[in-house]
This record gives C-alpha cells, sequence and structure tokens, in this order.
C-alpha cells in the first residue's frame, strides 16, 4: 500500500459504499426501524436528530411501519 492510499484510509472514517456492491446506497428507499434503534438513540440523546427523517410508511399489507 502507497503512503498516499494509507492517509487516504486514515482519513476516511465512515465508507458509505455497499460493501457488496461498491455503490452507495443513498437511492435504496425507506430503511425499517425497530425499538432497539430508538432505544439506542434515546441513550446517545440524538432522537431529536433523528426525529426530521423519521415517517410512517403504508407497507402493501396496510400495516404502518416506521422508517428513516
Amino acid at each position: 500500500m502507497s503512503s498516499d492510499e494509507e492517509t487516504q484510509s486514515k482519513k476516511q472514517k465512515f465508507v458509505f459504499n455497499c460493501t457488496r456492491t461498491g455503490a452507495c446506497c443513498v437511492k435504496r428507499g425507506p430503511i425499517p426501524l425497530v425499538m432497539n434503534d430508538l432505544v439506542m438513540w434515546a441513550k446517545n440523546n440524538v432522537v431529536a436528530n433523528m426525529m426530521p427523517y423519521i415517517t410512517f410508511f403504508k407497507t402493501p399489507q396496510g400495516a404502518l411501519d416506521l422508517v428513516l
């Protein structure tokens, strides 16, 4: 590994590409949430940060899911 590659890999804290396809998952669609997500966010005091992005999604079966 060259020094440029090492420097770049050290700078990147997060990688937003799919490990399977290498593509970004931004256009993935709604991400289902579970109670553990909300509990974790509450413990980390970030629920307020996530609230603008949480919505309800009506499934084909008629149920409502909490999604991000």
